[in-house]
């Protein structure tokens, strides 16, 4: 009994662990985007500042369609560099989510976990909802 229970665990455990194991938007964020847009994405760092960035929570932005707004993190836009070569579309996909939470209210949390020590990135939004 105990051995057939071990082995159930043990054949389950890899979905388990997948199932959480997709890209982290917040790391992602903050790896990528932050020094411009700044942890609330409102684009107040000095590098914003000077290139004008726009803030991701505005209308204008949310307003952009995922396709729209994969568009201009692959390919750039004006002064801001694509990344094209650096993330895969489950990574785009996650930075995307994780920039929709600047225009629901959720600036002052998303901030907090951009600003979370890196370690707990991964946990920020799973942990709090």
């Amino acid at each position: 009994m105990r051995r057939a229970l071990l082995l159930m665990i043990v054949a389950v455990t890899p979905f388990v662990l997948r199932a959480d194991a997709g890209a982290d938007g917040a790391a992602i964020y903050k790896s990528k985007c932050a020094i411009c847009h700044g942890a609330d994405g409102k684009g107040k760092t000095a590098t914003g500042k000077s290139l004008h960035v726009r803030d991701l929570g505005s209308p204008e932005v949310q307003k952009m369609t995922n396709e729209e707004m994969q568009k201009v993190i692959v390919d750039g836009k004006e002064k801001m560099p694509g990344f094209k070569s650096s993330l895969d579309q489950e990574s785009l996909d996650a930075v995307i989510a994780f920039v929709r939470k600047f225009g629901g209210g959720d600036s002052e949390r998303a901030a907090s976990v951009i600003n979370a020590p890196t370690t707990s990135i991964s946990k920020g939004f799973r942990r709090t909802r």
